[in-house]
């Protein structure tokens, strides 16, 4: 399997099962396991995924044999199915298991909601619209018969904007974001980060829908909206990490899965491990770090856009040793990679707003700190896009630091030779590239292992994904031709078994500025920023170059605003 199942599986089953039989009414017959499936849920809560699902498979042709065949096994096998990235395969065994259901009228109308709308999941994943909101609209009318279903009313509701946007239905999707903004400005009265994180994605949403629309005026009221929520949010999170508030990141996914699980109040065992897949974690597509900071005044701001596949909390390490030397450090999600992939409509790369976004980030931060200047790092691919900002933002930055940002890669013919296969079968079906990436990226064991259980990461890109990606690649040069003034740093790892060093020192070439700076460490691989151990000497070096440049004296920080950071797990 690409990635673990359900790593946080055998939590559950210890803190949620119990509670199946606890119910204050009594259980639907769907809440009464086969022998098969209750197996299964033990072997994949000890990571024995494989033989878990070669135990259903075998209860499946027996059933089918027999003529006996218990729902939860089909519905089960969707599951794995689902989260090896066969959605279809996974419909097909939703549809068979929905017809047993049917047939025994065992599954309670709570239960049909959420079946209903983890088919739509299978369909809109596979790319079919049409079907996936079909099956979201009736989801939909059954949540609204339920008691305390608010939060998936509000999954359903965000898929369906997704589902109406995708068809360009735009008078459609906008009835169902208000309905959802509505619904999470209730939730917010629980007053939990969650419930104003899932605010915050819903007023998201509904600015790319008036973007998309063309509706300016209505756009301009939801951004103005966005702004101070985002900024409080994102100074919240700040303010938390410097008093030692933020807990581990893992540990609070774990923690947070688990609320989410009991919140959708399982009926069975099968049902308790899709409510655990479903789980999506809600943080911000930008983040900040001053952790450590010295109390003299700040030497800078650097705002840092990652690779691809990886996000924000890739540049945390990074953070913390430019903390110590006196550098306020952002990090910026691309869209369609981290926190964007949490929620339907948003999960597709796009480059010209992730630009469009690092423009008003630049521009916010330059507002809250006049007397700073800001650079922006990149890497591999957020490399290629910090050369395209410095291209064209040379008024609002003061520099560029592009590690590895080429095109020009190894094994290229390889992976185009994927990317075509994966065409011809279906261009808008992601397959699995980020495994791959990741193994190339760095030979050791613990940053891969991090990187592909990060529940934010993206292993998964569709071909037309790939093909734009190589397209923006490419096009590096030219714009790295359009710096004539601002100072650049570019870094390149003779290690790197990704991209090839002539390739970026090609693209260093092609930089008109005089101010610049190529600087080539021997021992590094791909992973030079984003790595949990970086380089002394890389830190030293970075630290160097931007005090030559960053020469400011008594800067302050404005507008920093002291915030209640009593819930800890703020938007990672």
């Amino acid at each position: 399997m690409s990635q673990k199942l359900l790593p946080v599986l055998a939590l559950l089953v210890g803190t949620c099962l119990p509670a199946l039989s606890d119910e204050t009414t009594s259980p639907a017959p769907a809440a009464v396991a086969s022998t098969a499936s209750q197996a299964a849920i033990n072997l994949t809560s000890e990571n024995e995924e494989d033989k878990a699902q070669n135990l259903l498979l075998g209860a499946y042709r027996e059933g089918k044999k027999t003529n006996s065949l218990a729902p939860d096994i089909p519905y089960f096998l969707a599951l794995f199915e689902e989260h090896q990235s066969h959605p279809d395969r996974a419909a097909r065994y939703l549809l068979e298991a929905r017809a047993i259901y049917t047939k025994q009228n065992s599954l309670s109308d709570r239960s049909k909601m959420l079946f209903t709308k983890r088919l739509g999941d299978c369909y809109y994943a596979a790319n079919k619209i049409k079907q996936a909101l079909a099956e979201y609209l009736k989801a939909l009318d059954l949540s609204e018969t339920l008691a305390n279903t608010a939060l998936s009313t509000s999954e359903i509701l965000e898929a369906i904007v997704a589902c109406e946007m995708s068809l360009k239905h735009y008078d459609q999707a906008e009835n169902y974001s208000k309905t959802l903004v509505q619904l999470c400005r209730r939730r917010l009265e629980k007053g939990g980060v969650s419930e104003l994180l899932s605010y915050s994605w819903a007023l998201l949403q509904q600015a790319d829908l008036y973007r998309a629309s063309k509706e300016d005026a209505k756009l301009e009221v939801v951004t103005a909206e966005i702004r101070p929520l985002f900024l409080s949010l994102v100074e919240a999170r700040m303010m938390a990490d410097r008093h030692g508030l933020l807990p581990e990141y893992r540990a609070m996914v774990i923690d947070i899965r688990k609320q989410y699980v009991e919140s959708i109040n399982p009926q069975s065992p099968v049902e308790l491990a899709w409510a655990a897949a479903d789980f999506r974690i809600r943080t911000l597509p930008l983040v900040a770090w001053k952790n450590g900071l010295a109390a003299t005044a700040p030497r800078a701001v650097i705002l840092c856009i990652h690779g691809m596949g990886l996000e924000t909390m890739a540049f945390s390490w990074l953070a913390a040793e430019m903390n110590k030397r006196g550098y306020i450090v952002y990090a910026l999600d691309v869209r369609g990679f981290g926190s964007w992939t949490q929620t339907r409509g948003e999960e597709h790369l796009n480059y010209r707003q992730s630009l469009a976004d690092i423009k008003k980030v630049s521009q916010v931060i330059k507002e809250r700190n006049p007397d700073l200047p800001l650079y922006i790092l990149g890497e591999s691919m957020g490399g290629a896009i910090a050369i395209r900002a410095g291209a064209r933002l040379g008024d609002i930055l003061n520099g560029v630091i592009a590690s590895v940002p080429s095109a020009e890669r190894f094994q290229a013919k390889r992976m185009s030779l994927q990317t075509a296969v994966h065409f011809i079968v279906d261009p808008n079906k992601a397959f699995d590239i980020g495994s791959e990436v990741a193994d190339r990226a760095t030979a050791k064991e613990s940053t891969r292992t991090m990187w592909k259980s990060d529940p934010k990461a993206k292993l998964g890109m569709t071909p037309i994904e790939l093909i734009k990606f190589a397209a923006f690649m490419r096009s590096t040069k030219p714009q790295a031709a359009r710096i004539t003034k601002l100072p650049v740093l570019m870094v390149q790892g003779l290690q790197d078994q990704l991209v090839k060093p002539q390739g970026t020192f090609g693209l260093f070439e092609a930089v008109k500025s005089p101010d610049k700076t190529f600087l080539t460490i021997g021992n590094a691989e791909h992973l030079i920023f984003e790595n949990s151990t970086p380089d002394p000497i890389l830190i030293d070096s970075l630290d160097s170059w931007l005090k030559h440049h960053a020469k400011v004296t008594d800067a302050k920080i404005t507008g920093l605003r002291t915030t209640d950071c009593s819930d800890a797990f703020l938007a990672y």
